[in-house]
């Protein structure tokens, strides 16, 4: 059972009749939304609607800018939600909990995986069970890069966000486009004196194929600590002055088709020197990176080269290919990094003068390298050398992908 907010608990208190079980929690930038196993609570003060006496919703489930969702008794309009782009993913979730329960529309696509610019192909499927006049049939992806940073002070916390679309746009397989709230509204009105003006779809099982195109520089998908990047895909049947019918999936966008490793051949100097010189190895180690097809499935051709000045023992080397997030919401910077594979490169000969090893590493299926506007996405190779009676000494490279 979701809990109160304590900013309008008093209020939903005063509002709520005995034995009422809270069943979401929903904020927006203007304010906190309750839905209970029989009202909706919304406003600012809250105010308490029946469920009962919610008939239909009136919802923009697409688009990158503000949006409201009007909830409507009969043909009078009883509630209103104002919201902004970034919650429209909340309130969806909101109208999932008023839909019928039975599955009158579904959505399949083609293939489990895209890349950007290709063409997403499906088919959506619809068992209406009457004919009725609907305003249309859609099918919508909106994908979105997202950040997100939690600040405390210890009394309090406070999150900013940011937010960009990559896509935000419907296609009609039936009937029309949707209408605005206000439209929405003066719809039911008028629906007092008059029938709606739709086509009737009718009773039976109708399918719709479609297509959409992705973006040529859409970003992978990706769920991170500070960042996310996602493709809502969905269909509606949009019933005027009613529940609309909708079926909701994730899209998943994988890494562009032709993409490559760049070829590095990179060196680095490490001398023994100062205070720390008798406990530090004086070295020059390196690594040469091939060139290959970045895809799942396909490895890494590294070559490791130790040159060791000092004498010291040497005995194996940390090979790490590590993910590292980078996020930026508001005056905040985040950075996370995660480990993807490793492995212990053990030397045959830890006395040598020098070592040189060629080893493969496979290349994950994710996360794939993206640099976005608020966020990116590197992967990083790293060597750590395990010194006998030193310190251990790291080399660190990042991955070029193009």
């Amino acid at each position: 059972m979701a809990r109160v907010p304590s900013a309008v608990a008093p209020r939903y208190k005063d509002l709520a009749v005995r034995g009422e079980k809270v069943q979401g929690v929903f904020q927006t930038s203007r304010s906190w939304t309750l839905l209970t196993d029989r009202a909706l609570y919304c406003g600012d003060p809250l105010e308490r609607v029946r469920r009962a006496d919610i008939t239909g919703i009136e919802f923009d489930r697409a688009g990158s800018g503000t949006g409201t969702m009007l909830f409507l008794s009969g043909s009078e309009p009883i509630a209103r939600i104002d919201f902004s782009a970034v919650e429209r993913p909340v309130l969806a979730r909101l109208e999932k909990a008023f839909q019928p329960r039975k599955k009158v529309v579904r959505l399949f696509v083609d293939r489990d995986a895209w890349a950007p610019g290709e063409t997403v192909s499906g088919t959506v499927e619809v068992d209406w069970p009457r004919s009725s006049p609907v305003r249309g049939i859609r099918v919508g992806l909106v994908g979105t890069e997202e950040t997100s940073v939690t600040v405390s002070d210890g009394e309090s916390s406070n999150t900013t966000r940011e937010l960009d679309f990559q896509i935000a746009e419907e296609w009609i397989l039936f009937g029309g486009e949707r209408v605005g709230w206000s439209r929405a509204a003066g719809e039911a009105l008028r629906a007092i004196f008059r029938k709606t003006n739709y086509p009737e779809l009718e009773a039976g099982r109708h399918r719709f194929p479609f297509e959409i195109k992705l973006p040529e520089d859409a970003l992978p998908s990706y769920a991170g600590t500070h960042a996310e990047v996602k493709y809502r895909l969905y269909t509606v049947v949009d019933v005027p002055l009613g529940f609309d019918r909708v079926f909701e999936g994730v899209l998943a966008v994988v890494e562009p088709r032709e993409t490559t490793v760049v070829p590095v051949s990179f060196v680095s100097d490490q001398p023994a020197k100062g205070l720390l010189k008798p406990i530090t190895a004086d070295l020059r180690m390196g690594f040469q990176i091939s060139p290959v097809d970045y895809h799942y499935g396909e490895n890494l051709k590294v070559r490791l080269r130790v040159e060791n000045r000092s004498g010291k023992r040497i005995r194996a080397a940390r090979i790490n290919l590590s993910a590292v997030e980078a996020a930026r919401a508001g005056n905040y910077n985040r950075q996370k990094r995660s480990d993807l594979r490793s492995f212990t490169l053990k030397f045959s000969q830890p006395d040598a003068e020098s070592q040189d090893y060629a080893f493969d590493i496979a290349i994950p299926a994710w996360p794939v390298p993206f640099v976005g506007r608020y966020s990116r996405v590197d992967l990083w190779l790293s060597a750590t050398l395990d010194i006998a009676r030193a310190m251990n000494t790291t080399l660190d490279v990042p991955l070029e992908i193009r």
